[in-house]
């Protein structure tokens, strides 16, 4: 059974374009290297430098431990997240959800 690993990541404001950038460019294409990977999704509130991070993956042997995931490409990014993180806010958990109901269309939302 597909499952769902979430994270909700405080990040210092006014950091997001860089934020949204690392994980565009490095985070997420390493990610969908990772074998068991099914879907991706970052969803951003700039106002608040909120992030909840959202992976799909084929069931829950095949998701990576660990904080930061160990795809990360290289300790720049790594680092760099860390840099940008809330230091008061400490280091996210993750948890782990059995994926109940699934609806992907056709449309593409980036088109609109």
């Amino acid at each position: 059974m597909p499952v769902a690993r979430v994270r909700t990541i405080q990040y210092q404001t006014g950091h997001d374009d860089e934020i949204v950038s690392l994980y565009e460019n490095e985070i997420i294409p390493a990610a969908a290297e990772q074998p068991g990977l099914i879907q991706y999704l970052l969803l951003n509130d700039p106002s608040t430098g909120k992030v909840l991070s959202i992976t799909i993956w084929e069931n829950e042997d095949v998701v990576p431990p660990g904080d930061p995931p160990h795809y990360v490409v290289g300790l720049d990014s790594t680092a760099r997240l860390g840099e940008l993180r809330d230091p008061a806010a400490g280091i996210p958990p993750q948890e782990v959800f059995e994926v109940g109901v699934d609806l992907l269309t056709e449309r593409d939302p980036r088109v609109d």
